[in-house]
């Protein structure tokens, strides 16, 4: 069988040669993992595919990076309770609470047991705009430390998927029906290829572009990539039964039989995909009726048709 990147090629093929290209439809998920990407390595694909330098993410800045940081450790540390306490001008912070049975109450109460925060402002004794703090320097609040040096270095997936919507806005890509799925014009052919070889080295993410024909070119490109598919199951038929022709294979009327009733459905395929595609397929069909022929003579005389 044709591999489907083959016959996705042999579309894009056709299209290419009757310059019919509607325009692709574009859909993506993204997938980094924890370490997220590096930036300078993200920007150096970025631009050796030829897409502008000035699309790539900003530097990560620290508020964002602490609040990512809040967020790894919401999700590293699901016993435990996280409420945002003030966002102030001069300072950001969540309480940090864990759950406690209150049996007598018959019910749950929590119980504060650290404070985290962010400064805005420089507070003095060396605690300039950026700095940590905490009431305890627990093992969570080393862990939001942690994230949060991690993540000023680190593209995490919303930073992808921005790069992805800005590029598509520029090329005024229109949102289908589903999370994730555009339509691109086809004069955004080639760089939206690139974003799409870029996108796909990110560890499990995948971005997938389909090109759609002119409705009244869509036959051509669809019967040229079902008759290659059709060939190639011809060709492996025929090399089946050459292993009778050439003496490899002894005398087996029956499985000989099965490879006949084979061509036959495989001619009928072969007749629908031209009535319905407008495909040129006699050579394929003259192909099966030699192949026909060939079976019958082995079926009726256990040796090949001279």
């Amino acid at each position: 069988m044709v591999a489907k990147a083959k016959v996705k090629s042999e579309i894009e093929k056709a299209i290419a040669k009757c310059r019919s290209h509607l325009g692709d439809v574009v859909g993506f998920s993204i997938r980094l993992g924890p370490g997220g990407v590096e930036p300078e390595e993200f920007a150096k694909a970025f631009i050796r595919e030829g897409l502008p330098s000035q699309w790539l993410p900003a530097t990560i800045q620290k508020e964002p990076a602490f609040r990512r940081a809040i967020n790894d450790a919401k999700r590293a540390h699901p016993s435990l309770s996280f409420t945002k306490l003030t966002d102030t001008p001069a300072q950001l912070s969540w309480g940090i609470s864990e759950a406690t049975d209150a049996h007598a109450l018959g019910d749950v109460s929590s119980r504060l047991v650290n404070r985290v925060g962010f400064l805005r402002v420089d507070v003095g004794d060396n605690l300039g705009p950026g700095t940590t703090v905490a009431d305890v320097e627990d093992d969570v609040f080393e862990y939001i430390n942690s994230a949060y040096v991690h993540h000023q270095g680190h593209l995490d997936r919303s930073d992808v998927v921005a790069v992805i919507k800005r590029c598509l806005s520029q090329w005024r890509a229109v949102p289908l029906a589903g999370w994730g799925q555009f339509f691109v014009g086809p004069e955004h052919a080639d760089p939206l290829r690139a974003l799409a070889k870029v996108v796909s080295q990110l560890n499990e993410s995948a971005f997938e572009v389909y090109a759609l024909p002119k409705v009244s070119e869509a036959q051509s490109a669809i019967g040229s990539a079902a008759k290659l598919a059709l060939s190639a199951e011809i060709e492996v038929l025929t090399e089946r039964v050459e292993l009778w022709i050439s003496g490899e294979r002894g005398y087996m009327p029956g499985s000989l039989a099965k490879k006949l009733e084979e061509a036959a459905k495989l001619r009928d395929r072969a007749v629908k995909l031209k009535a319905l595609t407008k495909a040129t397929t006699t050579d394929l069909e003259a192909q099966l009726d030699t192949l026909s022929t060939a079976v019958k003579g082995l079926i009726k005389n256990g040796a090949p048709v001279e």
